[in-house]
């Protein structure tokens, strides 16, 4: 993102992007950012009906989760590599 004008046009087009890869629309929003740049996409929350939720910067608890889920994320990665048999600079 270049501009922080940018951050309508790629939410509609991530948001059609979920939509399309998974066939479920997005329910929950949630994110740290300045909250100017969520005013820009209170239009698009409300039309679609997504909650936004902010998340707290320095909670323990929400970074521990979050940890916890990037670390199974890349663990599951690995693990699809090693079932594809790919070499191990993958």
């Amino acid at each position: 993102m270049k501009h922080r004008s940018d951050v309508y046009d790629i939410f509609l087009t991530f948001q059609k992007l979920v939509e399309n890869l998974f066939g479920r629309r997005k329910k929950v929003f949630q994110s740290d950012v300045e909250k100017n740049l969520i005013i820009s996409l209170e239009s698009i929350f409300l039309h679609h009906a997504i909650y936004f939720r902010k998340s707290c910067l320095r909670a323990h608890e929400q970074n521990e989760v979050a940890e916890q889920k990037h670390c199974h994320i890349l663990e599951m990665a690995s693990t699809f590599l090693l079932a594809a048999n790919l070499p191990s600079q993958f």
